[in-house]
């Protein structure tokens, strides 16, 4: 697919659901996000995080680590039906504001091998996009052909999607405003956002990304960073930017610059 107005867009779960207590969908910033992708013309897929839908069941039943027990396969289908009911509220008011949002289900497209995705079924997102349809996929449980089954993140399918379909960017929507050099909630008179990166400087400071807010079996910002890394050694443009002010997805989209993160190949 060629790249002109194609974009992957990245709903982080801090941003759309409140972290600190389980299923509790943040409707507001939702419907407001919505307002803005609806005014974008150009070819999208959008995928969103599991924030305190997914994160918390799978945390208790170790789904990350593979199937080890029984026990696990309940633990499984739960982490599944409660990104299943996220996904339900980010397509119904995606749809609400005129996103023809289709969602497609990770679970049953895609197989990964110790965790890293092996084969992801995209004829069908591919057909989706050439009729004008927005496909919309999240962080899921996911078969594993060495674990069993195991946890495939947002930001990992993200990445294999922009680099699959030679994406013109790639969009996280966090709840901060981007990368910094410090927690900017731990540390802000310390913390420093970082504007624009190559991505070579990029790989030399990945130390200093680490795992905060609430609980996030993928890995958090760290792991993040490592799936921008080789979508943006491809030359895909990679822009972080904070989903809880208005108007700086509709800027990103637009090609307008706006405070946040710009990561370069």
């Amino acid at each position: 697919m060629k790249k002109n107005n194609f974009v992957i867009l990245k709903f982080g779960g801090s941003v759309i659901t409140d972290k600190e207590k389980p299923f509790k969908a943040r409707v507001n910033v939702i419907d407001r996000l919505a307002r803005e992708v609806s005014e974008y013309e150009g070819k999208m897929i959008i995928i969103h995080g599991g924030g305190s839908f997914g994160h918390p069941v799978a945390h208790k039943y170790k789904i990350k680590d593979g199937y080890k027990e029984k026990q696990q396969l309940i633990g499984f289908a739960k982490t599944h039906s409660a990104m299943q009911k996220l996904n339900i509220i980010v397509t119904q008011r995606l749809i609400k504001y005129g996103v023809p949002a289709v969602s497609v289900p990770p679970v049953s497209t895609t197989l990964s091998q110790d965790g890293i995705i092996k084969k992801l079924e995209c004829e069908t997102i591919e057909r989706m996009l050439n009729i004008g349809l927005i496909p919309v996929l999240y962080g899921d449980t996911v078969l594993d052909m060495n674990m069993g089954f195991t946890i495939v993140s947002g930001d990992q399918i993200a990445s294999h999607l922009s680099i699959k379909f030679n994406a013109a960017q790639l969009i996280f929507v966090l709840d901060v405003d981007g990368l910094f050099t410090d927690d900017p909630r731990k540390t802000p008179e310390k913390a420093k956002l970082i504007e624009e990166i190559d991505v070579q400087s990029l790989k030399k400071t990945t130390n200093i990304f680490e795992r905060k807010g609430g609980i996030d079996v993928t890995g958090g910002i760290a792991e993040k960073v490592k799936w921008i890394i080789p979508v943006a050694e491809k030359g895909i443009p990679v822009i972080l930017l904070n989903g809880n002010v208005p108007g700086r997805l509709k800027k990103a989209l637009t090609g307008v610059k706006t405070v946040g993160t710009y990561i370069h190949g």
